[in-house]
């Protein structure tokens, strides 16, 4: 959170270019099943992971997922309205 929050102020702040963010992005997006492999071996070498006790955690993961996502979408809608709105305003 304190690196987004970061993040936030050096671009508004206009210390940090968008373009930079954007490339670093496309990297992490392009390189992140890199990620996701070792869930991926530790749900095969524990098998109990595919009874009661995965369902518990595959609940957890999916509601925390879903906030995540109800989350980043409220945010980028308010910054969409926002940026409209000083569009607005700066163009009357």
């Amino acid at each position: 959170m304190v690196a987004l929050v970061l993040l936030v102020v050096l671009l508004a702040t206009k210390r940090l270019r968008l373009g930079s963010v954007r490339r670093g992005a496309r990297w992490f997006l392009a390189e992140m099943l890199l990620f996701f492999i070792p869930a991926v071996l530790a749900v095969v070498d524990h098998p109990n992971l595919w009874g009661p006790t995965g369902l518990k955690i595959l609940v957890v993961i999916t509601a925390g997922i879903l906030v995540v996502m109800l989350v980043t979408a409220g945010v980028v809608e308010i910054c969409v309205r926002l940026q409209e709105t000083r569009g607005a305003r700066d163009g009357q």
